[in-house]
C-alpha cells in the first residue's frame, strides 16, 4: 500500500472506515446489525494497515465449530440427503425432489438465524409455490392426482381471456373460511389482465391526492372533482366484534383461572393455556368477522381504483 493512502486513512482514524462501511451496507435496524457493523469496520480498518484481523483464538474457535458441523452432518447438503429418505414414502407420490430440496434449504437457512441469535423460534409457513403442480390440458396436475376446475355457469371473457395465456406458475392457496380450510389453486399467467366492459380506462391525465381517511381526485379532461372517503360503505361490525372480544376475555379467564393474579392481571411467565371447545367456538366467529371485513374492505378498494381509471389515465399522485 503506498505511503500516501496509509497516511490519508491514518489521519481520519478508524470511524470514518466505520462510517463508510454503515454507508455503503445501510443504516443498522437493530442493536446486533450496528454491533456487526462496527466490529467488521474495525477488523476492516486493520486489513487495510496491514494488522492481523483474527486472532488465534478466533480462529481455534471457527475450527472447533466447523468440526463439530462437520461430525453432525450440520449442512445444507447434509439435510438434503436426509430428506431422500420422504420421497421413499407417501409423501413421494405428492412431492417431488425438487420440492424436498427447496423445503429442507428454508428449514436449515431457519435453524442458522436461531443459531446466530437473529431470529426467534421458527414457525414455517408454506409460500404455495410447489414446482410439482402442473396447468396441462386444462386440468390441474400434482404428480398423480389430477384435479378439474370448476368454471363459472356464464362464461366470463376476464377468465377465458386469463386461460387463453400462457400459465407461468401454479400456486396452492389456503383460506379459511367459516372455520373450514379451503384450498384454491392460482393460475400467473403471461401478459396484462383484462378488465370488464364496466371498467374502461378514460383519456386524459387525473391526480389523486390520499390522505389518512379520505382521496382528492381532479380529472381536467372530463372536468371533475372528488373528494371521498376510504371505504365509506364499509359495513362495521365492531359491536359484534368488541362484544365476542369480551366473550373470548371472560372463557380465557374461566379455563385458567391459575394465570391470573387476584387483581385480574395475567401472571407473567409462559404456560400452556387450557382452551375448551366452547371457547375456540368463539375464537372462530371472531375470525370469520374479520375475514368478512377484510374482503370488503378489499373488494371496495378495487371498486375505488376502477373509477378512478374510468376518469383517465395515467394518474398522478401527490408526491
Amino acid at each position: 500500500m503506498c505511503s500516501r493512502r496509509r497516511e490519508r486513512i491514518e489521519g481520519y482514524g478508524k470511524d470514518a472506515v466505520i462510517h463508510h462501511r454503515i454507508k455503503v451496507e445501510g443504516k443498522p435496524r437493530t442493536r446486533a446489525q450496528a454491533a456487526g457493523a462496527v466490529r467488521s469496520g474495525v477488523s476492516g480498518l486493520q486489513c487495510v494497515l496491514g494488522g492481523e484481523p483474527k486472532s488465534e483464538a478466533w480462529e481455534a474457535r471457527r475450527a472447533a465449530f466447523g468440526a463439530v458441523r462437520q461430525r453432525f452432518q450440520f449442512s445444507e447438503y447434509g439435510l438434503h440427503d436426509y430428506a431422500k429418505q420422504f420421497g421413499h414414502s407417501w409423501l413421494g407420490d405428492h412431492l417431488d425432489s425438487h420440492v424436498v430440496q427447496k423445503v429442507a434449504t428454508r428449514a436449515f437457512k431457519a435453524v442458522l438465524r436461531v443459531g446466530f441469535g437473529r431470529a426467534g423460534r421458527p414457525r414455517f409457513k408454506g409460500k404455495g409455490k410447489k414446482t410439482g403442480v402442473m396447468w396441462r390440458e386444462g386440468q390441474v396436475q400434482w404428480k398423480g392426482p389430477v384435479l378439474q376446475p370448476i368454471y363459472p355457469r356464464r362464461p366470463d371473457p376476464v377468465i377465458e381471456h386469463g386461460l387463453g395465456s400462457r400459465v407461468k406458475v401454479v400456486r396452492i392457496v389456503r383460506r379459511k373460511i367459516n372455520g373450514r380450510n379451503r384450498f384454491t389453486v392460482q393460475l400467473i399467467c403471461e401478459g396484462y389482465p383484462d378488465h370488464k366492459e364496466k371498467n374502461e380506462i378514460g383519456a386524459g391525465e387525473v391526480g389523486i391526492d390520499i390522505g389518512p381517511s379520505t382521496s382528492t381526485i381532479v380529472a381536467p379532461e372530463t372536468q371533475k372533482a372528488e373528494l371521498r372517503q376510504f371505504c365509506g360503505e364499509l359495513k362495521s361490525y365492531q359491536k359484534e366484534i368488541r362484544r365476542l372480544q369480551r366473550k373470548l376475555d371472560r372463557q380465557r379467564r374461566a379455563n385458567n383461572p391459575e394465570a391470573f393474579n387476584p387483581n385480574g392481571i395475567a401472571k407473567s411467565g409462559k404456560r400452556q393455556w387450557q382452551v375448551s371447545g366452547r371457547e375456540k367456538e368463539t375464537r372462530r366467529k371472531l375470525s370469520e368477522l374479520y375475514r368478512k371485513q377484510a374482503a370488503y374492505r378489499k373488494s371496495l378498494h378495487g371498486n375505488r381504483a376502477n373509477h378512478v381509471f374510468s376518469l383517465g389515465n395515467p394518474v398522478k399522485p401527490e408526491k
